[in-house]
């Protein structure tokens, strides 16, 4: 579930759901404009969710932290908050060049349909593609199994229908081919996961995967990024040059993947702070120390 500010994630069997779980915060100044789309983009076994704001493309875990490579703010050298580069529809997801990797497709208010692999978020070669004067609605993306191919198509603001062929094998190479995901408007993902092993990391919380974004925080909310290999308690102290506690935030970590917590800094002074992430499993102890400037 999308709200302008936040992505929410909710659990439950049948009509039953849980309370609602914040995901993923926007950025002050920021609001999120598509509806979420769901995907494994990095072939971990897991679903991602990947959603717009007016700025940027997001594709986020299921723990909510932002996947590497992400965010996208550009294409090429343009910068998506122009608003001829705004998206313009809903993202769609699909293997357009067979590789078994899945790109991000969206088209933007400009007239131009843009393909990055979900697993480097690197602009997909013979990318962008032009619709005209515009493009009205979202792209699409679909399998003819009389064909062996996949089409991707929009529809211009000059009324043209434009189409595309890109080489397929099958049907799975399309994870959400268009408007909430499929010609039912089911909003979900049927297709199963592969299981992929996960590689064990020597430690509970590796140093070199905890760090915060942006870095310097100028806009008052800074996302503090760590990965556990196991499920832990994660306590976050966050002081100023001067030895004084500003925050303390707590939170449960998932094991096996990334994870963030937001630190809202906007309550502090210009200056730099370091932040104190200490993660406690049942079996082992970890603590890193980070440096996070704040500039207003």
């Amino acid at each position: 579930e999308a709200t302008p500010q936040s992505i929410y994630a909710q659990t439950g069997t049948g009509n039953t759901l849980q309370s609602a779980v914040k995901l993923f915060t926007a950025f002050p100044g920021d609001t999120i404009t598509t509806g979420p789309v769901v995907a494994d983009l990095n072939g971990d076994g897991n679903r991602d969710i990947i959603f717009a704001t007016q700025t940027k493309i997001y594709a986020i875990s299921y723990t909510g932290a932002v996947l590497d490579g992400f965010p996208i703010s550009t294409v090429g050298s343009e910068v998506l908050s122009s608003d001829a580069n705004r998206i313009s529809g809903s993202i769609v997801v699909a293997d357009l060049d067979g590789d078994g990797k899945p790109e991000i497709i969206f088209g933007t208010k400009g007239g131009e349909i843009y393909a990055f692999t979900g697993a480097s978020a690197k602009i997909l070669p013979g990318f962008p593609l032009s619709v005209g004067q515009g493009l009205a609605g979202s792209p699409a993306v679909t399998y003819d199994s009389q064909t062996g191919k996949l089409y991707l198509a929009a529809i211009g603001l000059d009324g043209y229908l434009y189409s595309w062929t890109f080489k397929g094998s099958s049907a799975g190479q399309v994870l959400w081919g268009n408007l909430l995901g499929d010609n039912n408007h089911m909003s979900s993902m049927a297709q199963p996961l592969a299981s992929q092993p996960v590689v064990p990391t020597p430690t509970l919380m590796p140093t070199a995967q905890v760090y915060n974004w942006p870095n310097p925080v100028t806009n008052g909310l800074t996302k503090i990024h760590f990965y556990l290999r196991d499920n832990a308690t994660v306590s976050i102290e966050i002081y100023s040059f001067a030895g004084d506690k500003v925050a303390a935030i707590k939170a449960n970590g998932v094991g096996g993947v990334a994870n963030e917590v937001d630190w809202n800094a906007s309550n502090v002074q210009s200056g730099v702070y370091f932040a104190r992430v200490e993660a406690v499993s049942s079996k082992e102890r970890d603590v890193a120390i980070i440096k996070i400037a704040v500039v207003k």
